[in-house]
């Protein structure tokens, strides 16, 4: 889906208030008058030439480690990021719960809390609510 934006941070307000679908809805319902140039979410699962962005061709797989991958188009909410204490891409003595893996070597990444390809419909591309996360794996929160 192709949105028109004139203003990023209008963009990131409405994507704060109403979510990525209420976003859309509301821009596709008043014919986005907000428009001049065009944005395209790369996460959305099946968002047309953006998957070598991260994958090679065939098979379908990462180009290099989730981290790396994450931080060529985030670094700065990486090293800002609301939880940058956590411990990223190393191994963690703890069991994740299943909407929370871990990666192939049993590693905390980016993906672990977020969905890279958008598909739980939480915002920020949380895998789980904002409110539940951080007591998916800590109870003492």
């Amino acid at each position: 889906m192709v949105l028109k934006i004139l203003d990023y941070r209008k963009l990131l307000r409405l994507l704060s208030a109403v979510g990525l679908v209420g976003a859309m809805i509301l821009l596709y319902s008043t014919g986005s008058s907000l428009a001049e140039s065009t944005v395209v979410n790369p996460h959305v699962f099946g968002a047309v030439g953006f998957c070598d962005r991260c994958h090679t061709d065939s098979p379908p797989k990462l180009k290099a480690g989730v981290v790396e991958i994450c931080g060529s188009c985030h670094a700065k909410n990486i090293s800002d990021h609301p939880v940058n204490q956590h411990p990223m891409d190393i191994r963690v003595n703890i069991v994740t719960p299943s909407p929370l893996p871990l990666s192939s070597n049993k590693t905390l990444v980016c993906s672990t809390c977020h969905d890279p390809h958008a598909g739980s419909g939480f915002r920020r591309l949380l895998r789980v609510d904002y409110q539940t996360l951080c007591i998916q794996c800590h109870s003492d929160y």
